[in-house]
């Protein structure tokens, strides 16, 4: 098994190492876009959408690189305070519970919408744009599935040793038992709960597991992904990755890498 963790590591580590190259590449294409544009006053749409690729391809083909490294945001409020087999019991029930679910999710519809992009050629509105816009779409199934080897690899990571006893070694026993109990209310009695109740339950999970440890994007989705399961239709999830898609086009979010490489 170790074997195996091994060699889902190391596939995120070479990945994530040869997807961070990317980041120069879309400093280059900045400047050359911005050199076009302003200086010789020749914009060139498919540079501009070449710029937002490159962004898309970095931030999803690096979730398992950054899981890998536990560089995925979260508040470290008790996660710190915890003894290293804590900690290990905190992202293995995350992982659990959380990511591996949202991985399934989005790479069974994110596959699906790849593939209808495919069949209507999608391509650029712009005349001088791209002309396989789909191609892009292929690369949201594709970081799902790397995050969720990762997320498996941290599951077949050995049991750490407790050197001490915490005070919170069984606090994530109630945790889960309480989020546990809602959902089964939820379940069971589903016309108890209005969307004010059902709005504050998600805020309280939300805020508890957010303080206790699990990574932000994790809980956010996951537990969505749940509370979703429980009220809305299946092909209600089609629509993920329409979202994502639409979060790799913000320009104000492709910023980001480029102030990462500034400082």
């Amino acid at each position: 098994m170790q074997r195996i963790r091994h060699l889902l590591d190391q596939l995120n580590e070479r990945t994530g190492r040869s997807i961070a190259w990317l980041s120069l590449g879309l400093v280059g294409l900045v400047f050359f876009n911005v050199f076009l544009r302003y200086v010789l006053n020749s914009p060139s749409a498919w540079l501009k959408e070449l710029e937002w690729h490159f962004f898309a391809l970095l931030f999803l083909l690096s979730a398992g690189y950054a899981y890998l490294h536990d560089r995925h945001v979260r508040v470290d409020l008790f996660y710190d305070r915890m003894s290293a087999a804590d900690q290990q019991t905190v992202n293995r029930w995350g992982t659990t519970l959380f990511l591996l679910p949202w991985c399934l999710v989005l790479m069974y519809f994110g596959w699906q919408s790849a593939l209808a992009a495919y069949a209507v050629g999608e391509r650029s509105a712009e005349s001088d744009g791209l002309s396989n816009l789909w191609l892009i779409q292929f690369a949201i199934p594709l970081g799902m599935g790397l995050l969720f080897l990762q997320g498996v690899s941290v599951l077949l990571r050995p049991t750490a040793t407790r050197e001490r006893q915490e005070r919170n070694s069984g606090a994530w026993l109630i945790l889960v038992a309480i989020l546990a109990t809602s959902f089964v209310g939820i379940y069971l009695f589903p016309d108890a709960f209005t969307v004010q109740r059902l709005s504050l339950l998600l805020f309280a999970g939300i805020f508890l597991l957010i303080l206790y440890g699990f990574p932000v994007a994790f809980t956010l989705g996951g537990l969505s992904l749940v509370y979703a399961l429980c009220f809305l239709p299946l092909d209600s999830f089609g629509l993920l990755p329409l979202r994502i898609y639409g979060i790799m086009a913000k320009e104000e979010l492709m910023a980001v890498p480029l102030f990462i490489f500034m400082g």
